[in-house]
């Protein structure tokens, strides 16, 4: 990931993800632990938002009356079994589709920012459930963990990043996703050499937990400050909107990425879920990136018998080496440039 080890909360707050951490330990891998500490976190983030930012202050309509038991702070009030019903059977499927929601009562066009964190949450809570792992008294004492983080850094989405930086930094977080991350130094190099610009579209088709393309945002937003060249504002939005996407496989890493887009003010919904190849749609995906960077899994076992989509003549090959490359060939406008890890 682009943050790598850095860290933006306090010694305490970083020293509370450790607890809850430990807590949830027989709950499962770190990579699984995580899962349920951002979900737990988004919740509680929701709801001071919900009292603190304006922007956010129309949607108070949809927690009135009994919908009050749909806030974190409802949590706090009930015994651990009635914590895990109420999360699964509830909160979990309210959240899934809360964009949808807050569209019925806000009129107008809704704010960016508000749309980032519903796009977020959606996309966070789509597939969750506390496993009987979770054991009812644990769940108790990790609401209570949750709650004790002072609000100033509830507010910072950094803590966000913190509590997937902890789990991915603990022995076997990334084998436990069967995730092999690409190491800072052949990431940064890699976007050295493709030097990407407010005006390119960057994609990564197998994208983990996107820190190719953190690096390559990162990068594009110190050449500008050091050039003292700064884009139009329209094109700076352009870019933080639509400039920087990815596809990733697996479910639990793609929350992660999009976690880590809504850090960085990037769009989350740009991080979608699935197989790259399958995805492929000539007739709109064909020469729509002017960058594409990435580390794919060549040689990995094909999810279908053929991508004819992709390339007919070698639909049939045995693993996806040859059709990864073709890919991200065709995926490059006119003078694009691509990097790849092979």
């Amino acid at each position: 990931m682009g943050r790598s080890t850095v860290h933006y909360a306090d010694n305490e707050t970083n020293n509370t993800l450790k607890r809850l951490h430990n807590k949830l330990r027989p709950a499962g891998t770190p990579v699984e632990r995580v899962e349920y500490i951002i979900e737990l976190l988004l919740l509680r983030i929701f709801e001071a938002k919900l009292k603190q930012d304006e922007t956010f202050t129309p949607l108070r309509k949809l927690f009135e009356d009994e919908n009050y038991r749909l806030l974190f702070s409802h949590l706090l009030s009930l015994m651990g079994d009635q914590v895990l019903s109420e999360l699964n059977k509830n909160i979990f499927p309210f959240y899934a589709s809360i964009l949808t929601k807050a569209r019925q009562v806000i009129s107008g066009n809704m704010p960016t920012k508000m749309q980032d964190q519903l796009v977020l949450m959606e996309e966070v809570f789509a597939n969750s459930n506390f496993t009987n792992n979770v054991k009812g008294g644990v769940i108790a004492e990790v609401i209570g963990l949750v709650n004790e983080i002072d609000e100033q850094w509830v507010l910072k989405t950094d803590l966000l990043g913190d509590a997937i930086e902890s789990a991915l930094s603990e022995t076997g977080g990334t084998k436990d996703l069967g995730l092999y991350r690409t190491p800072d130094h052949i990431r940064k190099m890699m976007v050295e050499m493709i030097d990407p610009d407010f005006t390119d579209i960057i994609f990564d088709p197998a994208c983990g937990t996107s820190g190719f393309l953190f690096n390559a945002y990162e990068y594009v937003i110190e050449k500008a400050r050091k050039t003292r060249r700064f884009p139009p504002e329209h094109i700076a939005n352009q870019f933080y909107r639509v400039g920087i996407g990815g596809i990733e496989y697996q479910g639990r890493i793609r929350k992660m990425a999009a976690v880590n887009m809504y850090i960085r003010g990037l769009n989350p919904h740009n991080i979608a879920q699935g197989d790259s190849l399958k995805m492929y749609d000539p007739s709109s995906d064909a020469g729509s990136k002017s960058v594409v960077i990435a580390n794919p899994p060549f040689g990995a076992e094909r999810d279908q018998p053929a991508y004819p989509n992709v390339w007919e003549e070698y639909s049939k090959e045995s693993e996806t080496t040859i059709l990864f490359v073709k890919l991200m060939f065709d995926l490059l406008k006119q003078g694009g440039r691509c990097t790849v890890v092979v």
